[in-house]
């Protein structure tokens, strides 16, 4: 499985994807206030 941040506008999307098959699992907006250490604000 990869884990991606996908950016569009002023919101990030955590976004699962299999790796074998390239489907996606899950999507979820991210908080930017959130503290996941993945977040960069440019």
């Amino acid at each position: 499985m990869y884990d991606v941040e996908i950016a569009s506008g002023t919101k990030v999307f955590d976004v699962k994807v299999d790796a074998n098959k390239g489907w996606m699992i899950s999507s979820a907006e991210d908080k930017v206030d959130r503290d996941d250490g993945h977040d960069k604000q440019y």
